[in-house]
């Protein structure tokens, strides 16, 4: 993953068996104010555009034909495909990615539909708002566990758009995806909800496995139980929050702490204090 440059947002790659990806994330929650006088002229890539509108509605004409996408749907534009947007409505958000593919000659198919305009699941739509989210901040405050949460969410995401342009993609790598699925659920639970009183249980619950499936999956993605994620997850937080100049008070609330003695310990505990 690299830093901006003054073409795109954020540019990544990732590796899925048989196919190499390389990411650009080009434009992040564009407004009509903001959007290019060029978007609106007919024309082409040399690589593949996604769009995702995140709200309100866009029109746009692909080789003259016209196809509207409403709050969560995603557009995916081939190579030298001519398009322009045609119109959007004053509410509307929308984030592109362009990748370029990589892959052996036989596993795309003889040839390619010109765009797929596609609607995600709710979860998909989540995981896409979520990286969105986090890339909207300034680079410098987003830190190094969030870039490896936007990489496997955008792993996610195209391993599903591919599934769509690539029909016996869904077979390459099931297996690996549904680990990666996992792994993301579990890293969301850890992420935004260590400010409660959770237990094994509550991400049981969340992953749709017993406790004890629950406990094996932990030792066996991260080498550790329930409580010590937690906690690790807690210090991670708190360090974050001390290095912004957040006060006691507020890094307690956001790390599940009630007293100060308890907090201070928790502090001790990972040598912040």
């Amino acid at each position: 993953m690299r830093q901006p440059t003054a073409d795109f947002e954020l540019s990544l790659s990732i590796d899925l068996e048989e196919m190499r990806a390389e990411i650009m994330l080009d434009y992040l929650n564009e407004t009509p104010r903001g959007i290019r006088a060029s978007s609106y002229q007919s024309h082409d890539h040399s690589i593949d555009e996604l769009y995702f509108i995140q709200s309100g509605s866009l029109s746009m004409e692909l080789n003259g034909e016209r196809v509207t996408l409403h709050e969560g749907d995603l557009l995916l534009i081939a190579p030298k495909t001519l398009h322009r947007i045609a119109e959007c409505s004053d509410d509307v958000q929308r984030f592109n990615i362009r990748f370029a593919l990589y892959a052996a000659e036989n596993l795309f198919p003889a040839e390619r539909r010109p765009w797929i305009h596609y609607r995600p699941s709710d979860a998909e739509r989540m995981e896409l708002a979520f990286t969105a989210g986090i890339l909207r901040r300034k680079w410098e405050n987003i830190y190094p566990l969030e870039f490896c949460r936007i990489k496997a969410y955008y792993v996610i995401f195209l391993s599903r758009v591919l599934e769509k342009l690539i029909p016996r993609c869904g077979d390459v790598m099931p297996e690996r995806q549904n680990h990666l699925v996992r792994r993301v659920r579990i890293d969301n639970f850890f992420y935004n909800r260590i400010h409660e009183h959770v237990t094994l249980s509550d991400l049981a619950r969340e992953l749709s496995y017993s406790p004890a499936q629950t406990s094996r999956i932990l030792k066996e993605y991260y080498g550790m139980g329930f409580t010590e994620k937690l906690r690790r997850a807690r210090l991670a937080r708190a360090e974050q929050m001390l290095a912004a100049g957040a006060s006691r008070k507020e890094i307690a609330a956001a790390c599940g702490y009630t007293t100060r003695q308890g907090f201070d310990a928790f502090l001790r505990s990972g040598g912040l204090l």
